[in-house]
């Protein structure tokens, strides 16, 4: 699953040539960050019980709560959809004034994911159905997995049986082709205005497709409903490199975190245990999801790195 979003160990170290930007805070925010790595680890461990949980439907009150907190690992995409947004967008913004800053990105992006990903398709839809003279169910939809629109085609019945999770990669290599463009030709004040307009505008399509009675499954794998997970992951990059904020949020970081803490039990109760697909998760549950995860990302990227809940996270 660690193909869902970027390695923060890409991380450039080019600096911003159309600004004047003092050595000290070009270093704050280039650095490798290996408790982001950690951050990922929590996502995967998260979708990995959410997809292999062993204790569905039992009887038992303790396989019922164990159910329920596995059913709860969807929200592991919702963090690697941020922390891509937040590792992409930091990229982008600080490699913006470099001559190869389309090639580079294009380039690193298009060798880290084609190779594995066109081999797992080749590997599924050619190879296996040759050597074992079977057929795949709806290997006749997919195009949609190689040309990445596979999260469009999948909730209007044209999935490929072999491939359901491949949706999220889709969204973001989307994700990967347009924001690039947006990051050189605004500013950062703009950016972040996007970043904003998308996350209402993710919200609103989700409510609209609940509204109109369309498959759940359109609102959990549309791209424009699921990008403001990755937007608020780059307003957590913009302001990251906001040395003020930085600051502010380090005087506050322990009432943060117990924010945190309150605003993600209050999520799973008001939610009603925040299903992946209800009404309620759907609409609400998911941009409050993507607000937490944003919030978080963020305090685990300016924490001190002698902490305790870092070195955890850089535990390799």
């Amino acid at each position: 699953m660690s193909h869902l979003s970027p390695a923060s160990n890409e991380m450039p170290k080019a600096s911003i040539t159309q600004e004047i930007i003092p050595a000290t805070e070009r270093a704050h925010w280039t650095r490798y960050l290996p408790a982001l790595d950690g951050v990922r680890a929590v996502a995967i461990l998260l979708v990995m019980a959410h997809n292999f949980n062993l204790l569905e439907n039992t009887k038992s009150v303790t396989g019922k709560a164990n159910e329920l907190l596995f059913n709860l690992g969807w929200v592991g995409v919702q963090l690697f959809f941020v922390l891509s947004g937040f590792l992409i967008t930091n990229i982008l913004l600080s490699t913006k004034g470099s001559s190869n800053y389309f090639a580079s990105f294009f380039g690193r992006r298009a060798l880290r994911i084609f190779p594995l990903y066109y081999l797992a398709l080749a590997g599924g839809l050619i190879v296996y159905p040759l050597l074992s003279g079977t057929s795949i169910e709806g290997a006749e939809n997919q195009v949609w997995l190689w040309s990445y629109l596979s999260n469009w085609a999948a909730p209007m019945g044209q999935e490929v049986g072999l491939y359901p999770h491949m949706w999220s990669l889709a969204v973001e290599e989307q994700f990967y082709l347009l924001w690039p463009f947006l990051v050189y030709f605004l500013s950062r004040r703009g950016l972040m205005r996007v970043c904003l307009a998308l996350t209402a505008i993710a919200l609103v399509s989700r409510i609209g497709i609940r509204v109109m009675d369309m498959s759940p499954e359109a609102a959990y794998q549309f791209t424009i409903c699921r990008i403001d997970a990755i937007a608020l992951g780059g307003v957590a990059a913009m302001l990251f490199r906001d040395l003020n904020i930085v600051s502010l949020f380090a005087q506050k970081r322990t009432l943060i975190r117990i924010t945190l803490v309150v605003a993600a039990v209050l999520t799973f109760v008001v939610t009603k245990g925040a299903p992946r697909i209800g009404l309620l998760s759907q609409t609400i549950g998911y941009s409050l999801w993507a607000i937490i995860a944003a919030i978080w990302v963020y305090d685990v990227a300016t924490s001190d790195p002698r902490g305790k809940l870092v070195r955890a996270l850089s535990w390799q």
